[in-house]
């Protein structure tokens, strides 16, 4: 049996999840916090090595965010359908939430989990000790993913040797085994030492490896025919120093039940964002393949307002759906772009029955509808026929706009990000979920944007 690769100490094998760190914050002088470059996975590179991925296949490589339980790396194999490890989401209560983004503080785009599956072969890590076999798990996920340019990465279902093979792993883990929230993707490669049915075992002999936060992150291998696929799912290592051997599920082993949640397009390569082929617009939906002759409309192929590949209107990118720019519900009918008042007529702008933007009659919550709105640090929404009011800075949270568009309290670590920001002289940044801050004046220096490893600092 061996150890998860949570935060815990002082183990046999440890699981590669990230559960949240106690371990000392980063160093601090006169002037205040200082800002400190991880360099991961445990000697990781920016980019991958040993395999061609689509710049929407490396999108698609994201954090699980467990809330309480920390947080573990991810893939999107379908449009839908997010590949992590059994032993991530064995204890949640709450959804997880799949953040994409080569920093996934700020995330680039965040989904949330409507359900999640463990294999049934795999047999817990009770204890804190995990067997690896089958540390399969789905996580079922809601949201656009097309739509933010990523590309599901296929999954290897054939009984596959890899022995003496040099494979490619990626994830979110810490970069140092003694501490430092690391919320950057990082990559290495890895010999495949042994294997056994339903597992895979890696070393880069000593000069980099998987540590704590990359559990659930993909093995990727090119197969014969020319594909990259994901091959295993990270579970475990066997030193605490994070440069041992690390252990993966495979994926051939779990080959039928994960077909179950895994469904093939019928449209092929073709996807919801879509393309234009000359002027006809080419995409998927619910299945099937659309192919539209833009010119037979007098329109043109291009990329609207929600970043799909259609035939455009005279409307520019206004939709019939449409949108609310204040109180104004702004659409395009029948090649005429409309603007409507809606106070005029004593109504609010919000989604109708039909899923458009228009003109309503108030809700219960008058003219408070469930965008909400901020005021005054406080989120102010209508839900279930109530008024809903949070102040934000109760929790230590700011109100702005949500992963769904509402306004809502959030943290503000997931808009300030490790790059951070300049608050007069004072440089501002998030490490994990913590804020910290130093006085530039205090050392005769200012604050100001230092590069994009870096961002806003004291220079």
């Amino acid at each position: 049996m061996f150890r998860t690769f949570g935060w815990i100490a002082a183990s046999t094998l440890l699981l590669a999840c990230g559960h949240k760190s106690h371990s000392a914050a980063p160093a601090t002088d006169q002037c205040g916090d200082v800002k400190v470059l991880d360099r991961g996975i445990v000697n990781g590179v920016s980019e991958p090595e040993v395999v061609d991925l689509t710049d929407g296949q490396i999108s698609s490589i994201g954090a699980l965010n467990l809330d309480m339980f920390g947080s573990c790396t991810a893939t999107l194999v379908a449009p839908d359908v997010v590949l992590t490890a059994a032993h991530c989401v064995e204890f949640l209560e709450g959804a997880p939430r799949f953040l994409v983004g080569e920093d996934y503080l700020p995330p680039d785009a965040t989904f949330s989990g409507v359900e999640w599956h463990m294999h049934p072969l795999y047999e817990g890590s009770s204890g804190g000790e995990v067997n690896p076999a089958y540390d399969l798990a789905v996580v079922i996920i809601s949201g656009d993913t097309v739509s933010h340019g990523l590309e599901p990465i296929p999954v290897n279902y054939d009984a596959t040797s890899l022995l003496d093979e040099t494979v490619q792993a990626v994830g979110y883990g810490l970069t140092d085994p003694e501490g430092g929230w690391n919320t950057t993707r990082y990559w290495t490669t890895q010999e495949v030492l042994s294997e056994s049915p339903a597992v895979y075992v890696t070393s880069d002999h000593g000069a980099s490896g998987l540590c704590q936060g990359d559990s659930g992150g993909p093995m990727l291998h090119e197969t014969t025919d020319g594909t990259v696929k994901v091959m295993g799912v990270a579970s475990a290592v066997d030193s605490p120093t994070c440069l041992g051997n690390a252990y993966y599920a495979r994926t051939d082993a779990g080959a039928e039940w994960l077909r179950g949640f895994i469904v093939t397009s019928p449209c092929g390569t073709e996807t919801f964002e879509g393309r234009c082929q000359g002027e006809m617009a080419v995409w998927c939906e619910d299945g099937e393949t659309y192919y539209h002759e833009c010119s037979d409309f007098d329109w043109e192929c291009g990329r609207n307002g929600e970043g799909l590949f259609r035939c455009l209107s005279p409307c520019g990118d206004e939709t019939f759906e449409g949108r609310c720019h204040g109180d104004v519900a702004v659409w395009c009918e029948d090649e005429e772009t409309f603007w409507h008042n809606c106070p005029d007529f004593g109504y609010v702008c919000a989604r109708n029955d039909a899923g458009n933007m228009r003109c309503v009659e108030p809700t219960e919550c008058g003219t408070v509808t469930y965008r909400g709105y901020c005021e005054d640090g406080t989120a102010v929404w209508c839900e279930d026929g109530e008024t809903w009011y949070h102040h934000c800075d109760t929790f230590g949270w700011t109100c702005g706009e949500d992963a769904d568009g509402n306004q809502r309290c959030i943290s503000e670590c997931e808009t300030l990000g490790f790059l951070g920001v300049c608050d007069g002289d004072t440089a501002r940044w998030c490490v994990g979920p913590r804020i910290f801050e130093r006085d530039c004046a205090l050392c005769d220096t200012t604050c100001g944007w230092t590069g994009d490893e870096l961002g806003y600092y004291c220079l």
